[in-house]
């Protein structure tokens, strides 16, 4: 049986391990989820490393919904789904928003050293990030409703890089 816990802003369900968070596909959605998922993920034993780049991969996607599922102006919902089965933490976004253009995940590509970012072509670079974090990107439409889901390993050596000099 589901228990139900309310969070501000979002309903979190544990149907047999799985925590399930309901939020509005909203830039104060995506704030809410990725910090109510990292407070979760937390209490998993992730190290700093880990939740960096859980909170990378999940605020791209959760605004990819935003932006292009709902075009950052029709109201809509958006529920993360997330399921410790270490080592990684499975994750699976669903929302009912418009599909992906062809029905599947465009490739992405890194963005161009050599350009500004205001000159960067729009598309592909979050995608590109989030397959350079995540393991099993897979996405899929059921109906109306799509689903994106990926795995991240806790304790994954990554390796950070940055053109920003300190």
């Amino acid at each position: 049986m589901a228990s139900e816990a309310r969070v501000p802003g979002i309903v979190a369900r544990v149907p047999e391990g799985e925590v399930v968070f309901q939020l509005p596909a909203t830039n104060e959605g995506v704030r809410t989820g990725v910090m109510n998922v990292s407070r979760l993920i937390r209490d998993f034993g992730a190290s700093e490393d880990d939740l960096t780049a859980i909170e990378l991969a999940l605020a791209e996607v959760l605004n990819n919904v935003v932006e292009h599922a709902y075009d950052g102006t029709v109201e809509g919902d958006m529920e993360i789904r997330v399921d410790n089965q270490a080592p990684d933490i499975h994750f699976r976004i669903l929302d009912s928003g418009r599909p992906m253009p062809n029905g599947r995940l465009p490739r992405g590509s890194a963005a161009d050293a050599e350009l500004e970012d205001f000159e960067q072509d729009e598309g592909g670079y979050g995608l590109y990030m989030i397959r350079q974090l995540a393991r099993k990107l897979r996405y899929s439409r059921e109906g109306h409703h799509n689903q994106l889901s990926f795995r991240i390993r806790l304790g994954s050596e990554r390796h950070w890089e940055s053109d920003v000099a300190l």
